[in-house]
């Protein structure tokens, strides 16, 4: 989406993404990463770095970010992995697994409706209900896009600079230099590619020229995004 419709139901968000408020998700979020460590520990090696940690961190975090139960939690990974998917699964099955967390993420909304709670679901419940800022069916895939897009990308990036530092040789580099792990998942940011999904389709509105190929605009349905507003997805 373009201005002003993404800087609209940005503003919606940006509150809760504030550095403080990031900050303040620090000790959790260290908390969750030890159990993790710990588990693997204890299964002993060889672990799957992948099931017992890349996937279950941001999950966790994610899930306590917007109230949802933790019986539910494999849930919604199980739905974000189908949806991100490029090979794993068909476009229907891609469907399918969103309009199932649709329609989990209604019932979760209209729990929070009734009893409001001080978590981001709350707040954006609030920004619908009194404010009318949001439509019912932007607010179900606002919660479908924070989930997607911080549990898989969150995932794989792990996994992948993981993967990167031992294939490089530079993983035991690191471990002797702690000091620069910050400039470390700088440049891994920038080399390790984030990668995309079948669910994240992109349709040119105009005619656009991308690497000396011309890409024609194509019609994309009732001109209209998840969130209820005009369509103006640019390549």
């Amino acid at each position: 989406m373009d201005p002003p419709e993404h800087s609209r139901l940005r503003r919606l968000v940006a509150s809760t993404f504030t550095m403080k408020n990031i900050e303040s998700w620090r000790p959790r979020t260290e908390q969750v990463v030890a159990d993790l460590i710990d588990g693997m520990r204890a299964k002993g090696a060889p672990v799957d770095l992948v099931d017992n940690f890349s996937l279950p961190l941001p999950v966790t975090v994610i899930c306590e970010l917007l109230g949802v139960p933790a019986k539910d939690r494999h849930f919604f990974q199980h739905f974000s992995r189908v949806i991100l998917s490029t090979t794993g699964a068909t476009g229907e099955q891609v469907q399918a697994a969103r309009a199932e967390l649709e329609n989990y993420l209604a019932h979760h909304i209209a729990e929070h409706r009734e009893q409001p709670r001080t978590d981001l679901l709350s707040q954006l419940v609030a920004a619908r209900d009194d404010q009318d800022r949001l439509t019912e069916a932007g607010l179900v895939n606002l919660g479908v896009t924070i989930l997607v897009a911080g549990h898989e990308t969150t995932a794989n990036q792990i996994s992948n600079f993981v993967y990167t530092l031992l294939d490089t040789g530079l993983w035991g580099t690191l471990a002797a230099h702690p000091e620069r792990l910050n400039t470390a998942i700088e440049e891994l940011l920038r080399y390790v590619p984030l990668g995309n999904g079948g669910g994240l389709a992109r349709i040119a509105t105009e005619d656009v020229e991308v690497g000396g190929t011309l890409v024609r605009a194509r019609g994309s349905g009732d001109g209209r995004d998840g969130f209820g507003e005009p369509r103006r997805h640019r390549l």
